[in-house]
């Protein structure tokens, strides 16, 4: 899978519970060009998450996703691997927190979740059967962070527990959809993607294909440095702090015999590229020291706090994303 980037703020756009590419700030549906532009780069694989929300559909019982929606969600797909990028597929925003109609709900108990599962399930079985035909250069991720609304607030044994739930929801759905699903590899992920709630609170999937399963966790950390807009600008170079963090998730992957994705990681452009250079080379130094997956955040924001290495409207590559490109590949 080499490098990863993210097509953040494109496909997982949604508003009021609606779902379109062009509702935030990339007013220009993605094209081949755009990929071209991220395969020279370096890059080798395209995380692409996508929200679904009212795209959803309910007839006799089962859920289906919009047919118009579905196949510009297969357009992006297609144009993706055309430019020779491996593709990482998700559910993404259905599951966000504070999120106008996001439905994937671990908080829900009883027959309220079960009902949340069983769509969940419904979903990935029709996304999973209209990509069937699709070699292993596409792969599929559950769902994208997960959590009880708070970023803070700790989860229950409950929601640790529902989050295992999905995720074999998830697997089950995708294996008896037949065709190439049955040894797709599939990434799960522990509660709201942190590696220290995965360590303690993830149970793998039964999985009837075998080595087949990889483990996501996201990372921004020093929260202050990395995403808040009213923090440092200054990266402290705690390289221990990563390597510690890195180091404690993939031993886990390791016993679970999971390859670790990091699906998301980056800092907020502060006019502060010097930090950021050193922030993310470190981050893929270690990446690479511990056989992990890296996949840059990229919002298609170039302009102050966004993380944008690529400008979409041009399919170029912004002059800061030249640097931090750079501090990627290594």
């Amino acid at each position: 899978m080499g490098k990863a980037w993210n097509l953040g703020n494109a496909l997982d756009s949604t508003t009021d519970g609606a779902a379109d590419e062009t509702l935030w700030n990339n007013k220009f549906p993605v094209s081949k060009p755009m990929f071209d532009t991220v395969k020279v780069s370096g890059f080798d694989t395209v995380r692409i998450p996508v929200s679904y929300m009212d795209k959803i559909v309910l007839e006799n019982g089962k859920y289906t996703v919009d047919d118009t929606y579905m196949a510009r969600v297969k357009q992006v797909v297609d144009v993706a691997i055309a430019s020779g990028l491996y593709v990482v597929i998700d559910v993404h925003n259905d599951g966000g927190a504070n999120v106008d109609g996001m439905w994937l709900d671990i908080t829900k108990t009883g027959t309220e979740f079960n009902n949340i599962k069983n769509k969940f399930s419904d979903l990935w079985t029709d996304i999973a059967v209209n990509f069937a035909d699709y070699d292993q250069k596409l792969i599929f991720e559950g769902f994208n962070e997960l959590n009880n609304g708070s970023y803070t607030t700790a989860p229950t044994t409950e929601q640790l527990s529902n989050v295992n739930t999905l995720n074999n929801a998830f697997v089950d759905a995708v294996r008896n959809a037949g065709g190439k699903n049955t040894d797709r590899v599939l990434i799960v992920a522990g509660y709201n993607t942190n590696i220290d709630y995965t360590v303690s609170g993830f149970s793998k999937p039964n999985d009837t294909a075998s080595d087949r399963l990889m483990l996501s966790v996201h990372y921004y950390e020093p929260d202050d440095f990395a995403l808040n807009e009213n923090g440092t600008d200054e990266w402290d170079e705690d390289i221990e702090t990563i390597e510690t963090q890195f180091k404690k998730i993939s031993d886990f992957a390791k016993s679970k015999n999971m390859p670790v994705f990091v699906g998301e990681y980056g800092a907020i452009d502060k006019k502060n590229i010097d930090s950021r250079e050193m922030y993310l080379s470190a981050i893929n130094v270690l990446s690479n020291k511990n056989n992990i997956v890296t996949a840059y955040w990229d919002n298609g924001f170039t302009g102050i706090y966004g993380f944008a290495l690529f400008d979409r409207e041009t399919n170029s590559v912004t002059e800061s994303g030249e640097t931090i490109i750079s501090a990627i590949m290594g």
